[in-house]
């Protein structure tokens, strides 16, 4: 019976000096430079590639990545909800120390979104109607989940149906407005956070490489710098030197300030009147 009592001590000494720890390692790791980061953009503002960065960017800042969208549309149907995107905003899968997520290509809060650093990636959001756009009506891949990708034909048949302009007021005052609202909220009550502009991916790339550095607390560092530029390859290279579009393509045209030449004036300043708060808010010019 003693030699019971004595193993019975044991056993539940080592199991509770295994949570001493582990809760140790768990405190040691909550600082801020070891803050997650959560990555917030839309679509249509290189978000794709954005996925492709973010993993190398995790890698050199010591954190664990995290791509929940991706996952989310490569598993289609094996997803049984019908909504699976719902996945990506359950709190449980974000923590607030050693990890980064994204990219977030649509505004969801968290209980605990102070503690975490949040990097706004965005673009004119004039700029952007028009993408999503073309996108909806002509380029975008179907979805693979069953229930997305029914709405997704009735969305594209009333992007045809509108036409680009009607099509971005509606849009506009549908939801633009109000993710780049919340995304200003987030910012205002965020501890820790950074915003980089599209224009500067777009026209400036050794720029856009320093702020992502500085965004995500990596040194200076050439090797990085040059991983992310082979990252960008010839698909933005032959877009920014070369203007030519292709409705088909989803890098039709990346260019910024395209809704002065694509939009008629009326378009233009209703879409003003609509975005005003928003447009002065992130610096984007009238």
């Amino acid at each position: 019976m003693r030699i019971l009592n004595g193993l019975n001590f044991l056993l539940k000494s080592s199991e509770s000096k295994k949570r001493i720890i582990e809760q140790q390692v768990k405190l040691s790791s909550q600082t801020n430079s070891n803050a997650s980061i959560l990555f917030w953009t839309t679509h249509k503002c290189a978000s794709t590639f954005m996925s492709k960065c973010l993993p190398l960017l995790a890698k050199a800042s010591n954190k664990r990545y995290f791509d929940y969208a991706t996952d989310i549309w490569n598993l289609g149907n094996k997803i049984k909800l019908k909504e699976p995107f719902v996945l990506e905003t359950q709190q449980d899968l974000y923590k607030p120390y050693g990890e980064i997520y994204g990219p977030l290509r649509t505004p969801f809060e968290l209980d605990s979104l102070n503690l975490f650093r949040n990097i706004f990636f965005l673009r004119d959001p004039r700029d952007l109607l028009i993408s999503n756009y073309f996108s909806q009506a002509f380029s975008h891949e179907i979805p693979r989940h069953k229930n997305q990708a029914e709405r997704f034909f009735l969305v594209r048949e009333s992007a045809l149906k509108l036409g680009l302009d009607r099509y971005c007021i509606s849009e506009a005052k549908k939801w633009t407005l109000n993710h780049f609202l919340k995304y200003k909220y987030f910012r205002e009550n965020s501890k820790s956070s950074y915003y980089i502009k599209y224009d500067d991916f777009f026209y400036s790339f050794d720029n856009f490489t320093d702020q992502l550095l500085e965004a995500f607390g990596i040194e200076s560092n050439t090797n990085i710098s040059n991983r992310l530029s082979k990252l960008d390859g010839n698909k933005f290279k032959v877009k920014r030197s070369n203007l030519s579009e292709n409705i088909y393509s989803q890098t039709r045209n990346g260019t910024s300030g395209q809704f002065r030449e694509k939009l008629k004036n009326t378009t233009i300043n209703e879409l003003n009147q609509i975005l005003l708060p928003v447009l002065n808010y992130w610096n984007f010019e009238l």
